[in-house]
């Protein structure tokens, strides 16, 4: 039987005793700590509990919610046991300390212990578990015992040889081995470990005070205290008479704003106010509130908007509450329950052999998990992009991964489903068409290359693709030219390629408009395979389209040989994020791309000889705005063939 079932009959009379010598309520500032007893006296507890709880949990509203949301929390997180380290730990779902934390004894709640855990650290920077045994010397219970009321035996060899529970006159000793203790940091205690009320109880003595001075204010009736002067001499008795006469008719809320007369018989008598009103700089002062109110559950690590105060309200939006729960649980609440579990780690492990851990599931805290909402629009994307697949979307949503043949869904055309086994194939689908969108757009697939050395009007005749929308295709093309490079890509809107494109009477290596572009990805030697591979991946990224850039400036690029490029220089993180998946899924799909180089996004204008001067003027003077609105896979000279994102995936 342990020392908290043992201490509820036999004390009674002690209790009563102890009660009735209770000292008159003092204030909550708490005193400063002693350093360690070297000998085997207790050393009693140096932090005013019993203060704490009266003057600041039962009088005070702000430490009562603060206190109350902390212990509240309990409710969400299960209490759960670890084997293994690391990567290897497991999570049991069934062994005897789960049994016995989840009905510690035959009063308590999993609920009311870790809660009343909670609860006592905030009050008390201190929580004593009693272990209570059987006859086999197994733990079978576990007790909450009173903060205030256990006292450390400290040793100077064993740091601490026992704990002494005492009430009033009784006391009964617990050796270490029996009692789990849980203390918060104390920089000026060794063994007791500090309430986070502490630095803040000077603040809870000033809202406590000043509540109890208003409500002195209405008892007096509303009315300040005050002088009544009186032109002639007065006896005592007349002196009383006048003072309950004055009290019985204008004080209490009956007597509230009634109009004084003061009719003394032969003198001449006047009221004077001696105190200070409630509004307008008197009594109320509301920025001393909020001080407190932000001191005060600063203290504990509670956003004001949780607890319901008048500063918290004001900015207490549902955003703004939910951003708080999470702050309140990642910053103040994941910390706490860590110090819990490892405290109760310690304390229960060597009376639970193989285990190596006891923690808290967290995966329950609705706080930490990530919004819906959220979660499936990454998780569209993803498997858009063909970072996941179809079953496992479904799995990670929370559907059945296993799909019935006989089920109908519902997908846009911007999503081409292949399997993986196909990813990569040599064989054509006979059902599928292929898009020439070079010719749609203009462009003649058997036209030279497309280096422009005519005037204006010749490059016109070959606008650069404007992203019209386009059915999509699938599958194999042709090759249009004996040319084997590979190159993926973003055409520049026609209407812009023509503002910047250069002149070539002054600039013989000018590009035509319809060859502004810029260049994500490039294959030296490509084979079918790769262009097929390139198309998919085509699709995939599609969904980061359309893409806002900027041209930023001018610049050239200093060849090692030949000619060197006179390039627009594009400013988008966004297209540096599309190239990136863009390569990736290249690499994965075995496509050679080329890394020689890192991708600085840019728009080639000219080629240059090592002769001819840099341009200073020109339509690069100034930045112009950029929307790239396709993805082209473009072989060699041949026609480039042109990805749009039609519109955005749905998955039923």
């Amino acid at each position: 039987m342990g020392v908290a079932r043992r201490t509820v009959a036999p004390v009674g009379a002690a209790l009563k005793a102890a009660a009735a010598a209770a000292r008159k309520p003092n204030e909550i500032t708490a005193r400063a700590a002693v350093p360690l007893n070297p000998g085997l006296v207790p050393i009693p507890p140096q932090q005013p509990y019993e203060i704490y709880a009266r003057e600041g949990y039962s009088q005070n509203e702000l430490v009562f919610a603060c206190v109350q949301c902390l212990a509240t929390s309990a409710a969400e997180p299960v209490v759960a046991a670890y084997k293994g380290n690391g990567k290897q730990e497991k999570q049991l779902d069934q062994h005897e300390v789960l049994t016995l934390l989840n009905r510690p004894n035959k009063w308590l709640s999993p609920y009311q212990f870790i809660a009343g855990i909670v609860a006592y650290r905030s009050l008390a920077g201190n929580v004593y578990i009693e272990k209570v045994r059987s006859r086999a010397g197994k733990v079978v219970e576990l007790w909450l015992l009173r903060p205030d009321r256990v006292h450390i035996l400290a040793d100077p060899d064993t740091y601490i040889s026992g704990y002494r529970y005492q009430i009033g006159g009784h006391w009964w000793d617990i050796p270490p081995e029996d009692l789990i203790h849980l203390r918060s940091f104390n920089p000026l205690d060794d063994h007791y470990g500090m309430p986070p009320l502490m630095p803040v109880a000077g603040r809870v003595d000033i809202d406590n005070w000043s509540r109890a001075f208003i409500a002195a204010f209405f008892r007096n009736g509303g009315v300040p205290a005050g002088l009544l002067k009186v032109k002639r001499p007065l006896e005592e008795e007349e002196r009383e008479v006048i003072r309950a006469r004055f009290r019985g008719e204008y004080g209490g809320p009956a007597g509230w704003h009634n109009l004084a007369i003061i009719d003394l018989e032969g003198a001449d008598a006047e009221f004077q106010a001696a105190g200070l009103p409630m509004g307008d700089r008197g009594l109320a002062m509301p920025e001393l509130n909020f001080i407190s109110e932000a001191r005060i559950a600063g203290a504990f690590g509670v956003p004001l908007s949780l607890v319901q105060t008048v500063l918290g309200m004001k900015s207490s939006s549902y955003a703004n509450r939910e951003a708080d729960e999470d702050w309140f649980w990642r910053g103040t609440l994941a910390p706490l329950y860590r110090e819990v579990s490892d405290g109760l780690t310690m304390g229960l492990l060597p009376d639970f052999p193989g285990l190596d851990r006891i923690g808290f599931d967290m995966s329950t805290v609705r706080a930490l998990q990530e919004d819906d909402d959220k979660k499936h629009d990454r998780l569209r994307k993803d498997m858009a992009a063909g970072g996941i697949t179809q079953e496992e979307f479904r799995k990670a949503a929370g559907y059945d991964d296993k799909i019935n043949p006989n089920d109908t869904y519902v997908v846009t055309s911007s999503l081409l489903a292949m399997p993986v086994d196909k990813f990569v194939s040599e064989e054509e689908d006979p059902d599928t068409e292929v898009a020439d969108v070079g010719e749609s757009h203009g462009i003649d697939p058997n036209a030279p290359p497309t280096q422009a050395k005519g005037d204006a009007s010749t490059q016109a005749k070959a606008p650069a693709p404007t992203g019209d929308e386009v059915k999509l295709w699938a599958s194999s093309i042709e090759t249009k030219s004996e040319n084997s490079g590979l190159m993926v890509c973003c055409y520049v809107p026609a209407d812009l390629a023509q503002k910047i494109a250069m002149d070539t009477d002054s600039y013989p290596g000018a590009l035509a408009p319809a060859d502004h572009h810029v260049t994500l990805a490039y294959v030296s030697n490509p084979t079918p395979d790769h262009e097929q591979a390139a198309l998919a991946v085509a699709h995939m990224v599609s969904d980061h389209l359309p893409i806002e850039a900027k041209l930023s400036g001018a610049a050239r690029f200093a060849a090692a040989a030949g000619e060197d490029p006179y390039v627009a220089l594009v400013d988008s993180p966004a297209l540096h994020e599309l190239q990136k998946e863009l390569v990736q899924h290249l690499q994965r799909a075995s496509v050679p791309v080329s890394t020689e180089h890192a991708f600085t996004p840019h728009v080639t204008l000219a080629y240059l000889s090592k002769e001819d001067p840099t341009p200073t003027t020109g339509p690069m003077s100034e930045p112009m705005p950029l929307r790239l609105e396709t993805i082209a896979v473009k072989r060699g000279d041949g026609a480039p063939i042109l990805v749009r994102r039609v519109g955005a995936p749905t998955v039923a």
